[in-house]
């Protein structure tokens, strides 16, 4: 398999999971589905090459607490952004509802 791990500056472990099988047996298309840690980080350099990577949709699964305390996936033309907590039974539960902005220019949010 070759290397999934996309380099940034300051946002760490942001994998692309193109390539890894799903449970039904398909797997997985190249550039269209990534994960990361608290891209609030995102430098300026950063946000250049996120750009590039063509996302549209950013699905933020942390707690409210840590969105509050770390920030947010920086507001982006043409990038959808979603804050939704799942709920987990060793979590203390929150009140808060989720968040979503749309996109911030004419841009498609159909696939490439």
């Amino acid at each position: 398999m070759t290397e999934r791990r996309v380099a940034f500056t300051d946002v760490y472990n942001f994998c692309d999971l193109g390539g890894l099988e799903t449970t039904d047996g398909g797997t997985i298309a190249r550039q269209r589905l990534y994960r990361s840690d608290d891209l609030a980080r995102l430098s300026e350099a950063d946000r250049a090459a996120f750009a590039a990577l063509g996302i549209r949709t950013v699905i933020d699964l942390r707690r409210p607490a840590e969105v509050d305390e770390l920030g947010r996936f920086p507001e982006t033309d043409g990038v959808d952004y979603h804050h939704v907590h799942l709920a987990h039974p060793h979590c203390r539960a929150s009140s808060s509802p989720p968040t979503t902005t749309g996109p911030r220019s004419s841009s498609s949010a159909t696939g490439r």
